[in-house]
């Protein structure tokens, strides 16, 4: 019993920092068990050496101990509630940390190592759709499909890059639509619908996604 306890709190702090890096933005497209597996294995070896540095500091565990005498310790209450708490903790602060701070730092020093040696840049965190529109700010966009308008708004929500399908959410209104008629109809009508910031193509199912700025009064 000692031994599986042991091996739950080694392997429960990856499960959880994983989590809540998701929960705060870090994402990845869909990927298979043994990529998964591999991201929660990479959050469980920061997470319990993390444990391990506090739990040493505070006296929990002894490193001079072998592993039978360290899983034996387990049929105390007090010593597998601290170092369950230990690693909880040691979960948590590598979640956030890793969501805050690590991941976007080490993106920008490897596609800095792209850039310098003459290679694009890379996309890692998800779908370029949620990297270049999940960031917190208010994006107004003309969404076409096969040369149609389909929507034209501000968006609102898009799923998580590892859903099985890709889906957006925009907020409309009829003076939005109204306003892009006047743009397409009159070639000198001034507008800020036709300063375009970018554009986000899907080759494959056809819809292109146009970013313009947008008259201040619409802001959210």
């Amino acid at each position: 019993m000692e031994k599986y306890l042991a091996l739950i709190i080694l392997a429960a702090p990856g499960f959880i920092a994983a989590k809540i890096a998701a929960i705060l933005g870090v994402t990845s497209p869909k990927h298979g068990e043994i990529d998964s597996l591999a991201s929660y294995l990479s959050y469980s070896f920061f997470s319990v050496l993390i444990a391990i540095i506090i739990s040493l500091q505070l006296g929990i565990v002894d490193l001079s101990e072998n592993w039978q005498g360290f899983t034996e310790k387990f049929s105390s209450v007090g010593f597998t509630v601290n170092l369950l708490l230990t690693t909880l903790f040691s979960a948590i602060a590598v979640g956030l940390s890793w969501a805050l701070f690590g991941n976007n730092l080490f993106l920008r020093v490897l596609n800095f190592i792209n850039v310098k040696s003459g290679r694009n840049k890379r996309c890692m965190n998800g779908s370029l759709l949620n990297r270049i529109f999940d960031d917190g700010r208010e994006h107004f966009v003309i969404v076409s499909k096969d040369e149609n308008k389909v929507a034209v708004g501000f968006i609102y929500s898009a799923s998580d890059p590892s859903a099985d399908k890709m889906e957006l959410v925009v907020t409309e209104y009829p003076e939005y639509r109204a306003e892009l008629k006047k743009v397409e109809n009159n070639p000198d009508y001034q507008s800020y619908l036709r300063n375009v910031l970018q554009t986000y193509i899907d080759v494959e199912n056809n819809i292109v996604i146009t970013e313009t700025e947008y008259p201040p009064e619409w802001s959210p």
